[in-house]
């Protein structure tokens, strides 16, 4: 019975590794991007311009899920690989473009929607 401790105890120092370098790389990611905004406003001050808004917004974004990232853990554990790959991109666009958000979010929310259906029709259906 102690291999199975081990081993589960083992699981769970990887996976908290894992989750360390995925908040890490967020807040580099965050810190690159406001940094970018910040140098192109520095470059052209007068007409700061569209890249300069998203870099901003996009950093602000990111900034704040790498604060919120502890708590939202128990959450992205759960979350499939194809949502997470669903939620980043909608991100982005509506940091670009907020307009958007009605669009972005109604998408979103069939897309989620369509993988709950699937995934309560395989568990029905009894196939992995």
């Amino acid at each position: 019975m102690a291999p199975t401790q081990q081993t589960a105890a083992e699981e769970e120092a990887h996976a908290l590794r894992e989750f360390k370098i995925k908040r890490l790389i967020v807040g580099i990611l965050s810190l690159l991007c406001l940094v970018m905004a910040g140098v192109s406003y520095s470059m052209a001050p007068d007409s700061p311009g569209a890249f300069v808004a998203v870099c901003s917004r996009l950093g602000i974004t990111l900034g704040a899920m790498w604060l919120a990232l502890p708590e939202l853990r128990p959450f992205f554990d759960k979350l499939p690989l194809i949502a997470l790959a669903i939620l980043l991109p909608a991100i982005w666009i509506v940091s670009a473009r907020p307009n958007l958000f009605r669009i972005v979010g109604s998408l979103c929310v069939v897309i989620g929607a369509l993988i709950g259906i699937s995934k309560w029709i395989k568990r029905m259906t009894g196939k992995s």
